[in-house]
């Protein structure tokens, strides 16, 4: 591994594989990121049941006249 910091490539910052490592431990692992896929998925079902819900009733009070 590398035994000295970073370096700069083209005035940015590039951390050595250890520092990256470090940094990379204390943040939540991908794979426990799943309950952000089940809430999108809450809001876009509810979005289309309240949409199907709303035009059912348009459609009701049409054929109802």
């Amino acid at each position: 591994m590398d035994s000295g910091g970073g370096m700069y490539m083209y005035g940015h910052y590039v951390p050595t594989s250890d520092e990256m490592m470090d940094y990379q431990s204390t943040r939540e692992p991908w794979a426990d990121n799943t309950k952000y896929g089940r809430y999108t998925l809450y809001f876009c079902g509810v979005s289309l049941g309240l949409f199907f819900l709303l035009y059912g009733f348009k459609v009701a009070s049409f054929w109802s006249r």
